[in-house]
């Protein structure tokens, strides 16, 4: 019975955990190896893997952003293009996501969502639009938050909508994404609590009629 009781609460744990049970996840990038290099994988025990993504600490100090890194665009930095986003993947399935998008100015900057890690449906989008007149300033106005709410993302990409405008770069930083709750741990917990509750009624039928 202990032994049962002891795995009991050792699944509960385990479920509790924001990868099983699902939970908010949040990311500053502050962590990361060095200005530039590649993130991949790097938060993969977080949820999340990166695709033409770097580190990058060209924007430290502006507002919005946390010090010293922030999230950049590999092939052109701090210029995502809409053919070349920085992508997001999920190792499941995800129901909100929220970054900030630092000094925006004149291309504006996006973020889109969707339901699959490759090719899916477009399920989600947030534009954020810059005060151009305000472009490349330390102001706070520069600044926006990107938020979807939305069931089934797995995939999300990120990148100046209007890069074609003008050269005028911009970061992302401080991710946020809510992890839906794996069936299959809150199955494993149900399982468990019925083989305790069974083992513990027939073990009070047994005393009982011991007892008599």
């Amino acid at each position: 019975m202990k032994r049962l009781l002891a795995t009991t609460m050792f699944v509960l744990a385990l479920a509790a955990t924001p990868s099983a049970q699902g939970g908010l996840i949040s990311i500053d990038f502050n962590d990361g190896t060095g200005d530039g290099d590649a993130i991949g994988s790097f938060y993969a025990a977080l949820g999340i893997t990166f695709v033409e993504a770097v580190w990058s600490d060209r924007f430290d100090g502006r507002p919005g952003t946390s010090s010293p890194f922030h999230l950049d665009s590999l092939s052109t930095p701090e210029l995502p293009k809409i053919d070349n986003p920085i992508i997001g993947l999920f190792s499941s399935s995800v129901d909100m996501v929220s970054i900030s998008a630092i000094d925006v100015g004149f291309n504006d900057a996006r973020l889109d969502v969707y339901d699959a890690i490759t090719g899916g449906n477009l399920i989600g989008t947030s534009t954020y639009t810059g005060l151009t007149e305000f472009g490349n300033t330390l102001t706070g106005i520069d600044t926006g938050v990107l938020s979807v709410s939305v069931s089934g993302i797995r995939r999300i990409e990120l990148y100046q909508p209007n890069s074609g405008i003008s050269n005028d770069g911009m970061a992302f930083d401080n991710l946020s994404f809510n992890v839906v709750p794996e069936p299959t741990s809150i199955t494993m917990v149900l399982v468990v609590f019925a083989g305790v509750f069974a083992i513990r009624s027939r073990q009070r039928r047994f005393d009982n009629a011991n007892a008599t």
